[in-house]
């Protein structure tokens, strides 16, 4: 993964409007879960499981984003490391 891609999902990640954005849709998906009538219908079930699946998405997309920054700080310790060795002549 290249250090620009860790780096742009940092400033996503610590951008106001995408952090606001992302909370305004997840309490909207958990607003409509919660007002889902649990009348034992199909239909509403169906509508419950996309609506879970919606949250399932969107976390694995914030986990996404935060691997990416995590992987990005690996590579440059481990950039940062190698320089080192070669500094030292190993």
């Amino acid at each position: 993964m290249s250090n620009d891609l860790a780096k742009q999902a940092e400033m996503i990640v610590h951008s106001p409007a995408h952090r606001t954005a992302l909370e305004r849709v997840e309490s909207e998906i958990v607003r409509r879960i919660a007002k889902t009538e649990f009348d034992g219908s199909l239909e509403a079930e169906r509508y419950r499981e996309k609506l879970n699946l919606l949250l399932y998405i969107q976390q694995k997309y914030k986990q996404a984003l935060v691997s990416m920054i995590a992987t990005g700080q690996i590579e440059d310790h481990l950039l940062e490391k190698k320089s080192r060795f070669k500094k030292g002549g190993l």
